[in-house]
């Protein structure tokens, strides 16, 4: 009896690299002077997250493995599992990626990101056309 894989194409031999990958459900509130963004990812730690960004936005991406072993006389009961979340997620403006601040509680990871102060030189200028 083969073991069970609910995705179409995975073998006991499948990669860990080319499991599949689910997206995490997330929300982007505009706070006026910031973004906050809120993802659920339950069963994972913070230590199992990783946050990145730039000034256009942001990926979320939480990952773990485990491995379960019982040896005996007789018998040899291994089991493994991975699971993998990924989320990318785009701002409707610039935001300032050095001022990030980010909690993780319960399973719900918390960041308030800055929006980036618009610096007089980088309004729009009138061009004098000779």
């Amino acid at each position: 009896m083969s073991p069970f894989y609910p995705y179409t194409g995975i073998t006991a031999t499948t990669p860990l690299s080319q499991l599949p990958v689910r997206s995490s459900i997330a929300d982007l509130v505009d706070e006026g002077d910031h973004y906050s963004v809120y993802a659920e990812l339950p069963g994972f730690s913070k230590d199992q997250v990783d946050v990145k960004i730039n000034k256009d936005g942001l990926v979320i991406r939480a990952e773990q493995k485990a491995e379960n072993e019982q040896k005996n006389k007789n018998y040899l009961h291994r089991e493994r599992a991975y699971s993998a979340f990924e989320r990318i997620i785009e701002f409707p403006e610039e935001v300032n990626p050095q001022k990030v601040e980010g909690s993780m509680k319960d399973g719900v990871l918390q960041l308030t990101v800055p929006k980036k102060e618009p610096n007089p030189e980088e309004r729009l200028t009138k061009v004098q056309l000779r």
